[in-house]
């Protein structure tokens, strides 16, 4: 018998959902490779589940102000994007968000502690802060339990 494939739909809620049933690397896994559209990111994490310790903390509805993009036009960014290129395609999610496109958990990491930068999602992150979003469903992955340990203490009361 055919085991049957999950069907996605990648929605908060059920994320909030895998989550609850302890299948957050599943659903982050699919989603990476799915919409998400980051398979480099879904193998970096993959490697980084097999070589040791490895957590997850979230959704949490976090504030957009403290997380900081990796991606986009400004000096020193990580992945440097054309100005141009950059608004193209945080000016299309803007429309999609008006027209009530559930817009995607982001990813954050620490990079180093205590910069909370957004792995997946820089984009949908600026579309976010330009509608005037403050807070959004955040999901946070740990390398280390210290790293954990001090964004619990910092954001216990938001948790």
């Amino acid at each position: 018998m055919k085991k049957e494939e999950p069907n996605f739909n990648f929605s908060i809620k059920e994320l909030k959902a895998y989550t609850k049933k302890g299948k957050l690397d599943e659903w982050v896994f699919e989603f990476l490779h799915g919409p998400g559209i980051n398979k480099g990111m879904a193998k970096g994490l993959k490697l980084r589940k097999e070589e040791g310790y490895h957590s997850w903390v979230g959704p949490i509805n976090f504030p957009l102000k403290e997380l900081a993009r990796c991606c986009g036009p400004e000096e020193g960014m990580e992945y440097p994007e054309s100005l141009k290129k950059f608004n193209k395609r945080v000016n299309a999610m803007v429309k999609e968000i008006k027209k009530d496109w559930e817009v995607p958990v982001l990813i954050a990491n620490p990079r180093p502690w205590p910069i909370l930068s957004v792995r997946d999602g820089t984009h949908r992150h600026e579309a976010l802060i330009r509608i005037g979003k403050k807070k959004y469903p955040t999901i946070f992955w740990f390398d280390t339990p210290q790293d954990r340990q001090k964004f619990v203490r910092k954001y216990k009361d938001i948790m």
